[in-house]
């Protein structure tokens, strides 16, 4: 996904939940960090998934399996 594809998923995420007004731009660059080969339809799905599921502001980890299902590694 794009940068602008990412920002508007978080966006999204952060004026949905009442907890996010502890995200700072810090906690920002460590998601897309961590999420920016998600591909964007992906993401899009996984942001809905959280918006309509969850309560408080998804973990980068809420966020993947948002996007992609539980796996465990063998």
């Amino acid at each position: 996904m794009t940068r602008d594809e990412f920002n508007f998923g978080f966006s999204a995420l952060v004026a949905a939940f009442p907890n996010a007004d502890r995200i700072t731009e810090s906690t920002q660059a460590v998601y897309w960090e961590v999420l920016q080969e998600i591909p964007a339809d992906v993401w899009q799905d996984g942001v809905k998934n959280c918006l309509v599921n969850k309560t408080f502001f998804p973990t980068i980890h809420d966020l993947g399996v948002a996007c992609f299902g539980e796996t465990k590694e063998h």
